[in-house]
């Protein structure tokens, strides 16, 4: 009999105000499409921002260093076009709402949709992460009720869950999106997908 490869699980670490995230949920599903064992993913919102704070990284955020910015607009047009995915930057970057919205109990099994309708009206249309007109897009769209959705993500229990699994992160010293963890072992950042990719097909050194 063929020998039974051991399950395993991505930790993908995000935040939906990261462009890179953003392109990282794209490209995985191909990945683990061609995985030599059965993989899947698990999906983790974070709070980017005391991650960094966490590990002293308080300096200038890119937005706030405009030639940094310029390059790094360059730099995500290329990896849209690599990837054949729009890209527009939203009107501001306040995706707590959204990141909380994540563990809305009835997102429990479908993340993967939640993910891409949340990642797609954010970085794929550019609308504003915690505008309501988004939020209601994400809620009709996986078939919520909208009250219900938008009472929990300005609720204390998301709040409650958020804060917990960003304390988790620090702790296992995730420092920025997107990470993703197997066996350990973590890679960090879009440009390192192909690390995690050699490493499912066993080319791993």
């Amino acid at each position: 009999m063929p020998e039974t490869k051991a399950f395993k699980n991505i930790d993908f670490y995000f935040d939906f105000l990261s462009p890179y995230a953003y392109l990282a949920n794209h490209r995985l599903p191909h990945i683990i499409d061609k995985s030599l064992v059965p993989t899947k993913l698990r999906f983790i919102s974070v709070d980017l921002g005391a991650l960094k704070s966490a590990i002293g990284n308080t300096g200038p955020g890119n937005r706030d260093l405009p030639v940094k910015l310029n390059y790094i607009k360059e730099d995500l047009n290329r990896w849209a076009t690599e990837y054949g995915v729009d890209i527009n930057f939203p009107p501001n970057f306040n995706s707590g709402r959204l990141n909380r919205g994540l563990y809305f109990p009835a997102c429990r099994g479908r993340e993967r949709e939640y993910l891409d309708l949340a990642y797609q009206a954010v970085w794929g249309q550019g609308q504003a992460p915690d505008g309501l007109s988004t939020t209601r897009l994400v809620a009709d769209g996986m078939g919520w009720e909208y009250e219900d959705f938008l009472q929990f993500i300005d609720g204390q229990e998301s709040a409650d869950i958020y804060a917990r699994e960003t304390s988790s992160a620090i702790a296992k010293q995730i420092f920025g999106v997107p990470t993703f963890v197997i066996d350990g072992q973590r890679w960090w950042g879009n440009d390192r997908l192909h690390f995690l990719e050699n490493y499912l097909m066993g080319d791993a050194k």
